[in-house]
Formats: C-alpha cells, sequence, structure tokens
C-alpha cells in the first residue's frame, strides 16, 4: 500500500496522534506487545483516492477500511457498483415466461409478471435463485435464474388487466394492481366523452385488487364502477406509507384509503364534491335540492358538453373542494396592499373560468397535504408532453384540517426554484430498499445541469421564453409513484448513457440496433453494454422496435425486452444481463 501514501488529506495529518493498538487490523501487521502504535499514512484515505482506485480488490480494501465506518456517505458506498456490473448476455430465454414481465419489487426478492391464458387473466411472481447456475449460451433457460413463486388468477377474459399499474407496498408486504371491464349501463346514462377532441371514450368498471406477496391469496378487492381512471404508469393512484390516494376524473374526486396490516383497504374521506364525510347530510337536512335535480355538482362529462351552462341548472351550486379554491383566491386579492381593485377585477373576471377548472392528476405530499394539479376540461385527458404550454394551477391541500394552502400558477419561477432546491421531497423512495438512487436537481450535480440545460433551450427558441421554459420545468408535477428505476446504475455520478435509449424512468424506449452503452463518469470509458433484441443486428429490417429494461434494484442483474411491432403484431424477445 505504499502507493497510499501522497494522497492524505490534511485533515487526516492532523489527527495523528498515539493510540492503543487495536485488537484486530486487516492490513498493518500487528506490532509487540506493549508497544505505541502511530496510525501510518495507509490507514487515512483522501476521497479522491477512492474514485482513482479502479482495481476492484484495491477499491474493496478502501471501502472496507474508510467507508465501512459509521457516518459513510451513500454517494462514495455506490461507488462500488463501477467495478460490478452486468457482464454476460443470454440471449432469447423467455419461451418460458408466462405473459409480460414488468418489475421486481423494491426488496429486490420478487419478480412480477402479467399473463393472458384461455379464459383468464393472471400474475404471476418469481423468486431470484439464490445461486445462478446458467448453462452454456445456447442452453440456458428462465428456470435457471428464477424459480415460480405463485401464480393468482384475477378476472375472466371479458376484463382486462392493467399491465401499467402495478403497486407495492411497504416491505414489498402487499401488490395493488387493477383489472377493468368495459360498464354495464347504457352509453346514454354516461353523458359524452372526457376529452372532446377524441373519440368517444367508454367509461369502465374498475377494481383494484391486492395480493399477499407470500402466497399470492387476493386479501382485498375495491370495485369503481362507471368511472374514469387514469392507470397509466400509476397516474391516478398514489401510495405513500400507508395512504392510498385514487384520483377519478369522472366523480372529480379522490378517495383516500388505509392500508391496513392485513392488506384490507380501509375508507378515511372523498374529496371533491365534500371536504368532510358528513357534509352531504349536513346539506340534505338544511338545504334540500330542488325537485328533478339530483347532484348539486356538475361532473366533468357535463361540463365537457359544449352546449351546456352551469348557470342554466337552477340546483347546481359550487361546494367542497371547488368553493374552498374560489374563497381562498378571493381572500387572497382582498387582502392585498397593493393593486387590490385590479386584482379583485381580475379575479371576477376569470371566475367563470376557475369554476369549471378540473383535477388531472395528484400526489401525497406528507400524511396531511394533497398535492393537486387544475387544468381545463378539455387538457385532463391530454398528455404531460403535449399540454406543456397550457395554463394550470397547483393546489397544495390539507385533507386534514381541509385547509387550502396555496394555489400557485404553472408559470411561477418561486415554484420551480422550489422544485430545484427540494426535489428530493416531492420523489418518495420506498423505505425498505438498501441503497436507493433516484437522481434529481437537489442530488445531483449532472441531473440539476441536464435540468437547467433543457430550461435554457426552451428559453431561447423561437416560440419559447421564460414563461414557457417555466412551465415546461414544472411538467413533472405532480409525480407518479414508484414509477422511477431504483438502481444505482442509473445514479448519473457513476456512469452516462443515452438517455434517448433507456433512462430511469419506468418507460418504454425505442430500439435500436446497437447496445446501449454505459460510460464510466470519471474515467469516460465503456464500462458495460445493454443488448436488446438478437445478438446479430438485422439493419435491413424496418420495423418498428420498443424495448423495455428491468433492472434489478441493487444487484448487478438487468433484463431486457424487446418488441418488435409488425403489421399490428407483437414478438418479443426476453434477454437477460447479469454478473458472472
Amino acid at each position: 500500500f505504499f502507493f497510499f501514501f501522497p494522497l492524505r488529506c490534511q485533515r487526516c495529518a492532523r489527527r495523528e496522534m498515539e493510540v492503543d493498538f487495536p485488537a484486530q487490523n486487516d492490513c498493518d501487521l500487528p506490532p509487540q506487545r506493549g508497544s505505541v502504535y502511530r496510525p501510518s499514512l495507509a490507514n487515512h484515505v483522501h476521497p479522491a483516492q477512492l474514485r482513482r482506485a479502479h482495481n476492484l480488490v484495491h477499491k474493496r480494501l478502501l471501502m472496507r477500511r474508510c467507508l465501512s465506518s459509521p457516518g459513510a456517505t451513500l454517494p462514495n458506498l455506490r461507488t462500488f457498483y463501477t467495478s460490478i456490473y452486468p457482464n454476460t448476455t443470454r440471449f432469447d430465454i423467455g419461451s418460458e415466461v408466462p405473459g409480460t414481465l414488468r418489475k421486481f419489487s423494491p426488496c429486490g426478492r420478487y419478480l412480477i409478471s402479467f399473463a393472458r391464458s384461455p379464459g383468464l387473466h393472471s400474475v404471476h411472481a418469481f423468486k431470484l435463485r439464490s445461486h445462478l447456475q446458467p448453462g452454456p449460451p445456447g442452453d440456458s433457460k428462465w428456470s435457471d435464474y428464477f424459480r415460480p413463486h405463485f401464480s393468482t388468477h384475477l378476472c375472466l377474459m371479458q376484463d382486462w388487466l392493467n399491465k401499467d399499474f402495478c403497486l407495492f407496498t411497504h416491505m414489498s408486504r402487499f401488490l395493488i394492481v387493477a383489472s377493468t371491464t368495459m360498464t354495464t349501463q347504457p352509453m346514454t346514462a354516461l353523458g359524452p366523452t372526457l376529452d372532446s377532441t377524441a373519440p368517444p371514450t367508454n367509461l369502465e368498471d374498475i377494481t383494484l385488487h391486492v395480493l399477499d406477496m407470500r402466497d399470492g391469496r387476493v386479501v382485498h378487492q375495491k370495485h369503481f364502477p362507471s368511472d374514469y381512471i387514469n392507470l397509466t404508469y400509476n397516474t391516478g393512484v398514489y401510495l405513500y406509507g400507508n395512504i392510498l390516494a385514487v384520483l377519478s376524473l369522472q366523480n372529480q374526486s379522490i378517495h383516500l384509503f388505509q392500508v391496513r396490516q392485513d392488506g384490507s383497504l380501509l375508507p378515511l374521506m372523498s374529496i371533491g364534491e365534500h371536504c368532510f364525510e358528513d357534509d352531504a347530510s349536513y346539506l340534505q337536512r338544511t338545504q334540500p335540492p330542488p325537485t328533478g335535480v339530483n347532484q348539486p355538482l356538475m361532473m366533468l362529462s357535463d361540463l365537457m358538453r359544449p352546449d351546456t351552462d352551469p348557470q342554466d341548472e337552477p340546483g347546481n351550486m359550487v361546494t367542497g373542494l371547488k368553493h374552498r379554491i374560489l374563497t381562498f383566491l378571493w381572500r387572497q386579492m382582498n387582502a392585498s396592499k397593493y393593486n387590490r381593485v385590479n386584482k379583485l377585477r381580475w379575479f371576477h373576471y376569470h371566475f367563470e373560468e376557475f369554476g369549471t377548472l378540473c383535477m388531472s392528476k395528484m400526489q401525497i405530499l406528507d400524511d396531511q397535504h394533497l398535492l393537486i394539479k387544475y387544468v381545463a376540461p378539455e387538457n385532463v385527458l391530454v398528455r404531460s408532453g403535449d399540454a406543456n404550454g397550457a395554463t394550470a394551477f397547483f393546489l397544495v391541500y390539507n385533507f386534514v384540517t381541509t385547509e387550502v394552502i396555496s394555489v400557485i400558477e404553472n408559470n411561477d419561477e418561486w415554484l420551480l426554484q422550489l422544485y430545484e432546491q427540494c426535489a428530493d421531497f416531492f420523489r418518495q423512495s420506498p423505505r425498505d430498499m438498501p441503497a436507493p438512487a433516484i437522481a434529481t436537481p437537489m442530488n445531483s450535480f449532472h441531473t440539476r445541469e441536464s435540468f437547467q440545460k433543457t430550461l435554457h433551450a426552451v428559453r431561447t427558441a423561437r416560440n419559447g421564453g421564460l414563461e414557457q421554459s417555466v412551465r415546461r420545468g414544472l411538467v413533472v408535477l405532480p409525480m407518479s409513484s414508484q414509477t422511477m428505476r431504483e438502481s444505482p446504475y442509473f445514479d448519473p455520478a457513476l456512469f452516462s448513457f443515452d438517455e434517448k435509449c433507456i433512462s430511469f424512468v419506468d418507460r418504454l424506449k425505442h430500439c435500436n440496433d446497437f447496445p446501449v452503452k454505459f460510460y464510466s463518469r470519471d474515467r469516460g470509458t465503456v464500462v458495460f453494454r445493454i443488448q436488446a433484441g438478437s445478438e446479430t443486428a438485422r439493419h435491413g429490417q424496418r420495423h418498428k422496435k420498443v424495448a423495455s429494461y428491468i433492472f434489478h434494484p441493487f444487484l448487478p442483474l438487468a433484463i431486457s425486452v424487446q418488441h418488435v411491432i409488425h403489421n399490428a403484431a407483437a414478438v418479443s424477445q426476453i434477454n437477460i444481463h447479469f454478473r458472472s
């Protein structure tokens, strides 16, 4: 270890003092009994030395010597993954896989798959074998890496199991999936479509299933009849600890449930038309609705009608959360010390627009607060990327005290600055992760630099500007639950890669004929490659190819699934990448 000597830091030099020799030392020879031990220069390692040590043996000794002590930071501990990475690939081993692979559990013990068998839809779970014994490259099988854990049949063929929705509770104890089916009510009773620019969209009967991960048993089911919930990538459902929030776009309400220890969903409250549980009974007791009017608040489908005017209905009134928002805005304008009259005039001018705003997305900030996004009715079902320039409002709501904390427009620079400085508080990570590696503008210099470059590009564009760049930066709020890959190989402080082909966001990406290369951030060389599809690239084919990458939370293990779409049919190929 003589090459360690020149890299001693000044703080370590100041701490040199005569101490008793420890009982066990890993690197130095034990002196004679009774002698006084002076720590050598090899016992003090500068952090820069750890980044320069690329040899696996040297890095392991350094980590055991200086980073295993209490108070070691997580970024330093994750540097070990620059030497432990997938270096072996087995191609086309998915012939035995039933259905479509989805994701690993946060604890890393289970792999979830959705299957469609004759007459049934089922959920399969696999366990990673403790000792991988893969065969030769041509004889590798799925059973060499994973063994079946359980297989549960959830719904019949007329139902549809949503493959984009999957949530795990704390410690991966329960799994929450969703199934949908066409509603049995006639179309005339449902009203028109939610999106006026798209073909008519029928409402669905949605069911949430809670599965026990120990044996695959269905412990609870929650039905939402004749509703529309955005289940794509967990957009309309958010899980925070043991609180589950479900956003109903059709009824414009948020249902809160408590996930109990046995997996059952205990209803807590519904926020939207009412703020308290006894609001409905109080309204019926104090002011009953007129004859022929059944609902005091219009649904989203009624607001989408071009020939409907809320003022034409004698029994319609602003209640619940919408009333709290309008009251908060009026009080804020009225309490202003400067331009009070102009602000009140602006509020009354846009009163009807505020009255027609609809909830499009939400997330739970903590045990008491919700972050809700309000947009125009025509932008409710529009994707976030297509509605960058649309006006939206963010509501911070305390569902315990029913108090509106703040209403902020999506062009506010203060909110963008708050997101950059406190992004980790908007993105919750599973608590049972051994080493979460989610990069945000708050904790990662490279992510913050990339985020600022994107904003600068929008600001200097021809049709851009400061307001458009702020809206582009705030399009990520509110965030979805459990949609970020927790693998340390997506840490931009360790590796760099082409984000057009692969990213830490759980999305399908366009697949090229060339492997995805992961570069070392400090060395700039290629560390490992992930090849999706066949081993020999076919450059002559012009079929559409998309790929999904499933990384283990902390092991050097990854699965690539390539889908080749040709003539409305998709052919999948599964490759596994591991450390041999």
